[in-house]
């Protein structure tokens, strides 16, 4: 199982102003859950998942 996600750094008021930095990132994993709980694991902190998908 592959898992793709979008990240997203939280931005540091609830203005939206500023600059909005994104990334992807790609892991793999035996099943679903198991990518998932590695992305949670995974997410540092001040960052959001924007998005999800599977490959």
């Amino acid at each position: 199982m592959i898992l793709h996600a979008m990240l997203e750094q939280i931005p540091a008021d609830s203005t939206g102003n500023g600059e909005q930095v994104t990334r992807e990132t790609k892991i793999e994993a035996p099943t679903y859950d198991d990518a998932r709980a590695q992305l949670a694991a995974d997410l540092p902190d001040g960052w959001r998942v924007l998005w999800v998908r599977t490959a």
